[in-house]
């Protein structure tokens, strides 16, 4: 089989563009009940555990789920990781299958690897400033499911905390019926 290494012109580049997207998703997706929603969608518990998991392995940093945002930026460590990864994969597929490919590269290396003709249009370069998350945000079935499991979490803890009023009323007025 055949493999392609994604790599930037450097680390410092790839690190740069990593924070970015975290950084725009922080400031245009994050909602102030962020912390909250994992409560009610089991999807969105789930999804947590993966990050923390994937910070855990990817870049050695422990993280409390909750905070995520605020976890220490460790650009050493992210930086070191970005290179073993690239050096491990380099290691351990045989030269002939791999191929070292950076978007600046086009269609022409990329074709020729796959044995398939070079399309008529330009290479695509996306992610532009990170701007991925956005359509990762917006048109997403993970994200989609996570929407609705909160929604139906609130509109549930709502209808118990009417019956619990309603029936904490009934039983004041009960008891207060008994005492007079």
């Amino acid at each position: 089989s055949k493999v392609i290494l994604m790599e930037r012109d450097s680390p410092e580049e790839w690190y740069a563009s990593f924070v970015k997207m975290i950084d725009r998703h922080e400031k245009l997706h994050k909602v102030w009940f962020e912390n909250y929603i994992s409560w009610f969608s089991p999807t969105k518990r789930k999804f947590e555990r993966l990050v923390v998991h994937n910070m855990v392995r990817c870049a050695a940093m422990p993280l409390d789920p909750s905070n995520l945002y605020k976890a220490k930026r460790s650009r050493e460590s992210w930086i070191s990781q970005y290179v073993l990864h690239s050096a491990a994969v380099k290691k351990l597929v045989p030269e002939d299958q791999l191929l070292v490919f950076r978007a600046s590269q086009g269609w022409q290396a990329l074709c020729k690897f796959l044995d398939k003709e070079v399309p008529g249009a330009s290479y695509p370069i996306e992610n532009v400033a990170g701007q991925k998350i956005d359509e990762m945000m917006e048109n997403n079935e993970f994200v989609d499911r996570i929407k609705k499991e909160f929604s139906a979490g609130l509109l549930w803890t709502g209808l118990l905390v009417v019956l619990f009023s309603v029936f904490s009323a009934v039983l004041v007025q009960n008891l207060m019926n008994r005492n007079v």
